[in-house]
């Protein structure tokens, strides 16, 4: 990082004197203090700015029409809050990593870590801790639920493991790469001649590290395939239909759809059979001498 960088040069006077961002346990504990921060940022914006938003931007009446109206605009403006939070979210941290980035000048990776990248994977880890009970206990259910669980517990592990192996340059590249494709959602052949390879450095942690990076990007490949999905059902269909929406499926026919179909059909006869005994009431009591 170059000296006297105003990143650097103002982490250093926010976080002098305190005992964060030296490289201790304390750096946890901020990542802890992050995890609070964002959910707690986001319920404010919730009930104040984004409510505003999304009633502008959905124009969403402020009477209530009928239940089955209201149930949907209310579930629409909350899918509209939560993009409307993540896109800010993911924009702050790329524009973080990017001001921490363009900083760096110097390689390899056993340069001291400056402030900078301590700050920001403080807050990366601090954003992915939060999102796992944000995902089951906020979040629209979807159907790539556990795939999206499974992406936070390997983005964590991955900050955490490459904070303390003194990774951090390479890793503040890489989250630069991960989090600016969420704004906009989310060998070389001459090796080939060699049956052996001499004079190869071996680094430690690297099957751990590449493992964790391989499984990421096994689960972009597969979001990757349903923004396709997305694509080729506009297309055809012209409909503009989330794939990972359980409410699509039980629109579609699915095992939600015959389930509700089910408890709809038993109402209905409910209803009848009550208006049937409320009808055969009053025709007894019309007969004379009936009672």
């Amino acid at each position: 990082m170059e000296e006297g960088g105003w990143f650097e040069t103002t982490l250093a006077r926010v976080f002098g004197p305190t005992p964060f961002l030296k490289g201790n346990a304390a750096d946890y504990g901020l990542a802890l203090f992050f995890a609070i921060l964002f959910p707690t940022v986001r319920i404010i914006l919730d009930k104040t700015l984004f409510e505003v938003i999304a009633r502008a931007a959905l124009r969403i009446p402020g009477y209530k029409k009928s239940d089955e109206d209201q149930t949907e605009l209310t579930e629409t403006k909350e899918k509209f809050k939560e993009s409307l939070f993540k896109a800010i979210a993911q924009t702050t941290l790329t524009a973080v990593l990017i001001t921490v980035a363009s900083e760096c000048n110097r390689l390899p990776c056993e340069a001291p870590i400056s402030l900078g990248e301590r700050f920001v994977y403080c807050f990366e880890l601090g954003f992915y801790i939060q999102a796992l009970p944000v995902l089951f206990f906020w979040e629209t259910k979807r159907k790539d639920q556990l795939e999206v669980c499974a992406h936070h517990v390997v983005t964590v592990a991955l900050i955490a493991y490459s904070y303390y192996l003194n990774l951090t340059r390479v890793g503040v590249m890489v989250l630069l790469c991960h989090e600016i494709n969420d704004i906009f959602l989310e060998k070389r052949e001459n090796g080939a001649h060699y049956s052996r390879v001499f004079n190869v450095e071996i680094e430690p942690h690297y099957t751990i590290l590449n493992a964790f990076l391989i499984f990421l990007l096994v689960l972009h490949a597969y979001w990757s395939y349903l923004i396709v999905q997305i694509i080729v059902r506009k297309l055809t269909q012209g409909a503009l239909d989330d794939v990972r929406e359980v409410e699509e499926e039980s629109k579609k026919g699915g095992p939600a759809f015959h389930t509700r179909h089910a408890e709809e059909e038993r109402k209905k006869l409910l209803d009848k059979t009550l208006a049937g005994n409320v009808e055969g009431n009053l025709s007894v009591a019309s007969v004379p001498g009936s009672i």
